[in-house]
């Protein structure tokens, strides 16, 4: 990690989802992310193809639901809490 990379930058550019609130387990928003991508691949094949090869970033900053630029699956993670 650079010095002038954060640990969030740092995180969000390997496509992790960071942890802020413990409270937010993200094992558990990650294992809701993988279900929902393998159902989509089983449903909608070319679809579930192209979702499986984004990786998963948080999005709690600035994005209110989610979003994707053909690389990166960016999430809010209290989405998922529900």
């Amino acid at each position: 990690m650079s010095q002038n990379t954060t640990a969030v930058e740092q995180s969000m550019m390997d496509g992790k989802i960071y942890e802020r609130n413990p409270s937010l387990d993200s094992n558990k928003i990650r294992e809701k992310l993988t279900t929902a991508r393998i159902a989509l691949l089983i449903r909608q094949p070319f679809f579930g193809n192209l979702a499986t090869r984004l990786t998963l970033q948080d999005a709690t900053d600035w994005c209110a639901t989610a979003a994707t630029d053909g690389r990166h699956f960016s999430i809010m993670k209290t989405l998922l809490i529900r």
